[in-house]
């Protein structure tokens, strides 16, 4: 049996249009409106594509959705490569694989993601973003994305407001089952550690039981593993440097290299510190499984829900990296050309890396509504979540002790620097190289998250009558994070310090892409070798670290408690809508950390646990307005407050503070749990058009933000006195600083057939948007001044998706592009020669599936066939590294009733 939806586009539009505001009479209300209508069979890009143009439009805040089955219509693996097509929103990837989501160039510490109106914990480390890869796409209904706020949504969203709602057995009048499976293949598999198949499966089973079918019940899970490998080929270490000009002792002018381009000399050249070639084995293993039970009573005022899930992601990096570079960084090189040169004595390094990343979601969550009428209900919302995250890590480097045996001439007219050896045979001889260190170490974080809604709704889609919604909330976060180890092992002996490579050489090896060393081939170690060697002979190694003091260090716990209450009014004609309310929040912080002691006093213990206490309120405003041009036309605007809360990082206490008795002088550096969150004033307008009959969509909108309390590290100096003595006290913390704006335009359009221009063009559809985004956004630097910056950190300038389906008869064809603009990585407050960025990138996907009468399909699936890879930018526009993650493709089968 083909299982159907009972959606219309009005149903939908009402189940999903408040779907921030977690009340079930929504979800009734669509049940109720779909039985009124036409029943229609929900599978295929034009109805899906349908679907969510609905949910936008109806909606009456500014949201953007994607449904589960349009996600499926594409090669995404989670939830956040699924919404990065959505109009403004873009992710931060790694090794090709979207983690986070930015929304609107806001970086993912400044969403609220939520799971059918619960909290999903944080699992990044120091920051409060949840890495959305986790969160398997099979498990989802449908994601919105609110970019325009109201009163009941939590306050932390500067960005927006996402939340991912599942399935509920009473979407569907039957029995519902979806199943999928297909294998993959990277086109990369160069390491010893590739060329695995890779693999994913999934599947739904949703179903009501019961006298009345007033029962139902939801179970999905979702399995990924892939394998693939990366290429990072770039510049070492300290990239490159120019010449600049110094007086020397005897006062006589005399260049040098520095990497501060600005002070360097007018027209230098640009000299390589040497170059380096990564190749890692990406090994990723994601594992998800939701389980819902639900009551809805026969007259439809009661419904309850128990749901729990269990996301896991086992995330295992390793990279084989071969390095050579100047030994001492201030020589000018020999024969100096504007691309070349000869440099004397190199270092030269063979390291391996074990990254992992082990990252757990779980939840339970109950939810109840009443309805005492057709106007009015409660809803109740209790949960607990918790997410967890472990970095295992370990490096393994070897060295050549004799440095001028690497003596070299460069030739950086390329992307990278290419080495040519003086004496080539010396690459591959591994007993010249010997161990000089083992570090292994492991981060943990650890987040609980409780909550607790009431909301009460009265008259709320009612005309010409005043709706009032009302609640309160008590959400109470506890963030852990340590260390539970950090070791520095070096070779103590001289039987450990005369080891070399060739004892832990793999017999596999490879030549390096591009040819950064020609002839030369790219060597690996063998870390179970290695390993084996290492507890064998551990007491021929020395630990440099204190392990009490390196755990105290980083150990700190932040407790945040936030009690919220709102109140909101709607009055609605034919034509205009208008939504006004306020919202309170009072939020209070506890951290307690380790900070380390350094004095003249023996007494003085090495580190003491500290503790500190913060606190803060906020009345926060917001207005929306919906006006309806025609029947096919609205305008929107909307305008909000929000906030950014700090980091947990920068709330910590932890830190140091060393006291200086001969120059009486005391440096401190510190968290700061009194800092203020980020306060953001946003002001939204949208034009919105919709004529479904015809299959399209269209939609232009602007936005603006201004945003106070942006938080920086900030050195203060201050006198104390000491026992009469006066001291002078320099403390470096987190604090509230300058303000930043943000301002941006969004367009979308969906022509869902082209029938009106001819029959023959009737299974040919377009959807496409586009998002400009500029910030006036300036840091402090160390003299105090301040630099504007490219944009926010992660922000691309442009972003842009087109897809182009074609559907004709039993075929289901798509062409997707996805486009992210420029973006700035990371900045210093030292010199803007230190300022990173990572290149524009074009994506391209292509998905084609068949369907049989007997509900099995099977498709084909090319990921990034454009082989865009990631191009990570110096200031100067030079290339400081490359990961090219090459293509993926995925044969896959799929069955439903």
């Amino acid at each position: 049996m083909q299982a159907v939806f009972k959606i219309s586009t009005i149903s939908l539009a009402m189940g999903i249009a408040f779907t921030h505001q977690p009340a079930f009479a929504d979800e009734i209300q669509a049940t109720q409106a779909s039985q009124e209508t036409e029943v229609i069979n929900v599978t295929g890009t034009r109805l899906q594509n349908q679907r969510a143009a609905a949910i936008k439009y109806a909606s009456e805040n500014i949201v953007d959705a994607i449904s589960a089955d349009e996600i499926g219509a594409l090669p995404d693996f989670s939830v956040a490569e699924a919404i990065s097509r959505i109009t403004g929103v873009s992710t931060e990837d790694r090794n090709g694989d979207a983690e986070f989501v930015v929304v609107r160039g806001m970086r993912s510490d400044f969403n609220y993601l939520s799971i059918d109106g619960a909290i999903v914990p944080s699992t990044r480390k120091n920051g409060r973003a949840t890495q959305l890869s986790v969160i398997p796409s099979s498990v989802i209904d449908t994601t919105t994305v609110a970019k325009s706020f109201t009163a009941e949504m939590d306050a932390n969203a500067i960005g927006g407001n996402i939340n991912v709602r599942t399935r509920s057995a009473f979407d569907y009048n039957a029995a519902y089952f979806f199943a999928r499976g297909s294998l993959g293949k990277y086109d990369h598999d160069e390491t010893p550690a590739g060329g695995d198949l890779s693999s994913r499966a999934n599947f739904t089973f949703a179903n009501t039981f019961g006298g009345n079918g007033q029962f139902g019940v939801v179970a999905s899970a979702g399995y990924l593993k892939s394998n693939g490998d990366t290429w990072l080929p770039g510049v070492a270490y300290n990239e490159y440097r120019v010449l600049g000009e110094r007086l020397n002792d005897a006062g006589e002018t005399e260049q040098y290299t520095t990497r501060l381009y600005e002070d360097g000399i007018e027209n230098s050249v640009e000299i390589p510190h040497g170059n380096q070639t990564y190749q890692y084995n990406n090994e990723i293993e994601r594992k998800g499984a939701l389980l819902k039970l639900e009551y809805l009573s026969d007259d439809e005022a009661m419904h309850l829900s128990l749901s729990s899930y269990l996301f896991t992601e086992d995330d295992t990096e390793q990279r084989w990296d071969s390095l050579i570079f100047r030994a001492n960084e201030n020589p000018i090189p020999d024969n100096l050309t504007a691309t070349t040169g000869l440099v004397d004595s190199a270092r030269t390094q063979r390291q391996y890396f074990l990254q992992g990343d082990e990252n757990t979601l779980k939840s339970i969550t109950f939810r109840g509504q009443y309805q005492f009428d057709d106007n009015q209900h409660i809803a109740f919302l209790a949960s607990k979540a918790t997410g967890e995250r472990e970095n295992p890590f370990y490096q393994i480097r070897f060295e050549a002790d004799d440095r001028t045996a690497f003596a070299y001439n460069y030739d950086s007219s390329g992307d990278y620097p290419a080495i040519n050896l003086v004496n080539a045979e010396n690459w591959t001889d591994t007993e010249l190289f010997t161990p000089e260190f083992y570090r292994p170490r492991l981060d943990i974080n650890e987040q609980d998250a409780s909550q607790l809604k009431l909301d009460f709704i009265q008259n709320w889609t009612l005309t010409n009558k005043l709706g009032v919604k009302a609640g309160i909330s008590r959400r109470t976060d506890e963030r852990f994070q340590d260390q539970v180890f950090d070791h520095d092992y070096r070779p103590n002996s001289d039987a450990a310090k005369a080891y070399t490579l060739t004892n832990v050489l793999s017999d596999e090896f490879n030549y390096f892409e591009p040819n950064l060393l020609p002839g030369q081939p790219q060597q690996f170690i063998d870390p179970a070798s290695f390993l084996s060697y290492f507890d064998n002979n551990q007491a021929e190694w020395e630990d440099r670290k204190n392990q009490v003091s390196e755990g105290l260090s980083s150990q700190f716990i932040v407790e945040e408690s936030i009690d919220a209450a709102y109140l909101m009014g709607r009055y609605a004609t034919d034509k205009l809508t208008l939504i006004g309310g306020l919202r309170y929040e009072s939020t209070s912080v506890d951290s307690t950390g380790g900070q380390r002691l350094n004095d003249d006093d023996p007494t003085t213990p090495d580190y003491v646990l500290r503790s500190q206490k913060g606190s803060y309120n906020h009345l926060l405003p917001s207005f929306t307005a919906n006006y309806y041009l025609s029947d096919h036309a609205k305008l929107r605007a909307a305008y909000s407050e929000t906030l950014g809360r700090a980091e947990y990082d920068d709330l910590a206490v932890r830190g140091s503070r060393n006291i200086d008795d001969a120059n009486q002088s005391i440096s401190i550096s510190s968290g700061n749990t009194n800092l203020s969150p980020r306060e953001a004033q946003n002001i939204d307008l949208a034009l919105d058009y919709s004529y479904p009959e015809a299959g399209i969509a269209m939609s232009v909108g602007l936005f603006y933000k201004n945003i106070d309390n942006e938080i920086y590290n900030r050195k203060t100096t201050e006198s104390v006195i000491i026992n009469g003595i006066e001291y002078t006290q320099n403390t470096t913390q987190p604090t509230n600083a300058t303000s930043t704006t943000l301002k941006g335009l969004e367009a979308g359009m969906l022509i869902n057939s082209f029938s009106g221009l001819s029959e023959q063009l009737d299974d040919v559809g377009i959807s496409l948007n586009y998002s400009r985004i500029a910030s006036d956004f300036a840091i402090e630097t160390s003299d105090d001044s301040q630099r504007e910056l490219y944009g926010q950190i992660h922000q691309p300038k442009n972003i842009a998706n087109l897809s182009l389906f074609w559907t004709p008869s039993r075929f289901d064809m798509r062409f997707a592009v996805r486009y992210k603009g420029k973006r700035q990585v990371s900045s210093s407050a030292s010199s803007p020669s230190y300022d990173e960025f990572i290149d524009a990138q074009t994506f391209v996907d292509l998905r084609v599936r068949y369907k049989f009468h007997n509900g099995i399909n099977v498709s084909l699936e090319g990921r990034n066939l454009s082989d865009e890879a990631e191009d990570r930018l110096l200031n100067s526009g030079r290339i400081h590294w490359t990961r090219d993650y090459g293509k993926s493709f995925w044969l896959g089968a799929a069955y439903r009733f």
